[in-house]
């Protein structure tokens, strides 16, 4: 007999055993690399050309504080900024707190220079645009719901004291999360009675050079005032959110550690006793020659 016909012979000797340990070991090699590729997409996000040239500006204490919309209008005439847009999020309730989706208080007229990579059909942007009670949702909602263009909608606020009656004026797929919902940040501002503040201004910028530049400029232009700004890359934005819920990625990496010394107890429990069982085998193996280290690589394999 060869020796790769022992090793087979030998591991399907019980062969329950065999299928239960596979299944162990299978089981946990498949959340280790679940749980290692969500710590890879929450603490690396991906970055595209587009997303590279956006950045966001938020109050410098934190992400609840709002910023004076006046802010807008120096940001504009700063060198290397192409598009600035005000940016609010709501946190409506639709109909059950349980079908909750992103909502977000916009510049309807700089939305899809600020998102290129999403496509939207210009002229339901031009209806957006028009209709300051109108909103642009993303497909995924828009089947979820079952929505389509022209249905209306009402949100209730939670955060912000308003109840925005929206109409569904465009659907946009691609590019960012396309369960979001924009709608007009002026709208909000009405229905709040003309507060004049917003969460964030989102920047595109002309070049990636000039945004080291541009982030400094920002921030020194509104240091000292009494809504001092941080400003930086959309990248480092969102891995605000993660920093928010702890350190998962400790978290994480603890998990992945007890799933791998299990697995390593289950394979040296399986060790153990094929070696008691074999003790015989093994005794008769050394007879005829064979040394210590060549029986345990062939009861390891």
């Amino acid at each position: 007999m060869s020796i790769p016909g022992f090793i087979l012979r030998n591991a399907l000797r019980n062969k329950r055993r065999l299928v239960l340990t596979l299944l162990s070991v299978t089981l946990s090699l498949f959340l280790f690399t679940m749980l290692q590729t969500a710590l890879h997409e929450m603490t690396h996000p991906s970055q595209t050309e587009e997303s590279s040239l956006r950045v966001i500006v938020r109050h410098k204490v934190s992400l609840g504080n709002a910023l004076p919309q006046k802010y807008q209008t120096r940001i504009e005439h700063m060198p290397g900024v192409c598009t600035c847009m005000k940016f609010t999020w709501f946190c409506g309730i639709y109909k059950d707190p349980k079908d909750f989706f992103p909502q977000f208080a916009v510049d309807a007229d700089k939305l899809a220079d600020i998102f290129t990579e999403a496509q939207f059909d210009p002229q339901e942007v031009a209806a957006f645009v028009k209709d300051r009670a109108g909103c642009v949702v993303g497909i995924k909602t828009m089947e979820r719901f079952g929505w389509k263009i022209g249905d209306r909608i009402t949100l209730k606020g939670t955060i912000w004291p308003c109840d925005p009656e929206l109409t569904i004026r465009g659907v946009y797929r691609g590019g960012i999360d396309e369960t979001d919902m924009f709608f007009h940040h002026e709208y909000m501002d009405e229905l709040c009675g003309k507060w004049s503040v917003c969460l964030n201004f989102w920047i595109r910028a002309h070049r990636a050079e000039d945004i080291p530049g541009l982030i400094k400029q920002i921030d020194e232009t509104f240091a000292n005032t009494d809504a001092e700004t941080k400003t930086e890359t959309e990248r480092a934005f969102l891995l605000e959110f993660v920093s928010m819920i702890g350190n998962v990625k400790v978290l994480i990496n603890s998990i992945c550690s007890v799933i791998v010394f299990t697995m390593i107890l289950v394979t040296a429990s399986t060790m153990s006793m094929a070696i008691r069982e074999r003790a015989r085998e093994i005794a008769i193996l050394k007879a005829v020659g064979y040394d210590g280290w060549q029986i345990f690589g062939l009861i390891l394999a």
